[in-house]
């Protein structure tokens, strides 16, 4: 990692301007190649709350948090453009048991994880492409966009979600070990699910949301499960795919204890 926060740091602690890229790294392993890990772009933990400003955070790479990982801590990230990061969960932001706000930030091409087997590439099951959050987190998302990543926009489970004013575009997930033979795997094999919005055993607010053109196998812009509470206000959805139910949102077809508010 390019910076590590171990120590209790505080707001006072800032890090400004800085590009941090190509963090970890591909390892040979039997059959294929995995990612070394931690290899996030940088990593947050032990209570740790920097503040992250006008960085550009890009081609990093990790099993959690190809961008920025943070557990156990509270930054704000403020500004940046993290963009081409590569994980298993959390291409661009992973977070677990913390309090995380992003704003004014682009999250976007967050890549799949793939582990390459001779001359076949098998596609594992990504999940928040751009951001993933989970364990009794809450994020906070205000302004910005999350755009363009693979395995979902935001995913949260387990956590608390404020979502204001933000673009999510063009987000599609995949599913689990399907080999890849093009650039369109999403739209043949498509098994995730709400690649705009995720939310499993969560309670979220969206607000004055832009969501569109984002493609998964059911709640293309939202999907809602597993006693989950979202209350969506002025947004737009508009263009999402579905392939087994709602395009555009999607209230657990299968979970009748999540509840969607539409105002």
């Amino acid at each position: 990692s390019a910076f590590l926060f171990h120590s209790a740091e505080t707001t006072n602690t800032v890090i400004s301007g800085f590009t941090v890229q190509h963090c970890g790294q591909l390892t040979p392993i039997s059959g294929g190649y995995s990612v070394t890990n931690p290899a996030s772009g940088i990593v947050c933990l032990s209570n740790s709350s920097p503040r992250i400003i006008s960085c550009h955070i890009t081609d990093n790479k990790a099993f959690t948090g190809g961008g920025i990982y943070v557990e156990s801590s509270s930054p704000e990230i403020d500004n940046c453009i993290i963009e081409a990061n590569y994980a298993r969960y959390g291409g661009g932001i992973y977070c677990a048991n913390s309090v995380i706000t992003i704003s004014n930030c682009v999250v976007s091409s967050g890549q799949p994880y793939i582990l390459w087997n001779n001359s076949d590439i098998t596609l594992r099951e990504t999940q928040g492409g751009g951001i993933y959050c989970s364990s009794n987190s809450t994020i906070k998302v205000f302004g910005g966009s999350v755009s363009d990543n693979f395995g979902g926009g935001i995913y949260c489970s387990n956590s608390t979600a404020t979502i204001v004013s933000t673009v999510l575009n063009n987000n599609k997930h995949g599913g689990a070990e399907h080999n890849y033979t093009g650039p369109d795997l999403w739209f043949r094999d498509h098994s995730g699910l709400g690649s705009g919005l995720f939310f499993a055993a969560s309670t979220a607010t969206v607000e004055n949301c832009t969501i569109t053109n984002n493609a998964g196998l059911s709640g293309g812009g939202l999907s809602c499960q597993s006693n989950s509470l979202v209350v969506m206000t002025g947004c737009l959805l508009a263009n999402n795919k579905a392939f087994s139910s709602e395009s555009e949102l999607n209230n657990s077809a299968n979970d009748t204890y999540s509840t969607l508010s539409l105002i």
